[in-house]
């Protein structure tokens, strides 16, 4: 617990470049959003583990377990360079977005999982890349309800639709809500003290 408090004290060394303490907090940021990530997404996957095979969509079950061992690898791999786990964290957001568009249409979460990647984009990458992903996600996310109003892609059936007088469908979508909003409300306070102390 000491260890997690001690991401949000801003203790910055001071003998560094500016654009060295800059880079230090990116790195204490990442491992932060990484390790939050990991485990919600732990909780997170075992939720939807659990719905969708009450649905028999073993497709969708794989994209999960693929998305959460990978969050779960570059989170404790610390071998791993920068770039890459932040790419990586990328990807897999933007991936469930994708799942979720396809698997849930407008209904779904993919707009959640894509404001966490396009955020997140912008804290690890800078400005320019934050943009680049906005533009890609909103893109994508268009070009699935296009192709799925012109039939290119199967939209999904009534029956798999989330049903908005059940209380399963309101949770599976505040979930992905809180996991999005906590990783990104962690991001912001680390990267504000770090700021203030730099």
């Amino acid at each position: 617990m000491n260890r997690f408090v001690q991401w949000f004290q801003g203790d910055t060394d001071t003998s560094l470049s500016t654009e060295d303490q800059y880079q230090a907090i990116r790195e204490r940021i990442l491992t932060a959003v990484l390790i939050g990530s990991a485990i919600l997404g732990v909780f997170t996957y075992a939720f939807f583990v659990q719905a969708t095979i009450t649905e028999g969509a073993w497709g969708w079950i794989a994209v999960y377990t693929v998305g959460l061992a990978w969050v779960l690898a570059i989170a404790f791999i610390r071998t791993i360079p920068y770039q890459m786990r932040v790419y990586s964290l990328l990807m897999v957001l933007y991936a469930l977005g994708i799942a979720s568009a396809l698997q849930y249409g407008a209904a779904g979460d993919a707009r959640t999982w894509f404001m966490g990647a396009v955020l997140l984009a912008g804290v690890f990458l800078g400005l320019w890349e934050g943009l680049a992903a906005l533009a890609l996600t909103a893109a994508t996310y268009f070009g699935i309800g296009w192709m799925m109003n012109q039939g290119i892609i199967a939209a999904p059936p009534p029956g798999d639709l989330l049903q908005f007088d059940n209380l399963v469908s309101w949770t599976t979508t505040v979930i992905p809500f809180i996991a999005v909003g906590t990783v990104i409300i962690l991001s912001i306070g680390i990267l504000v003290n770090g700021l203030n102390a730099t």
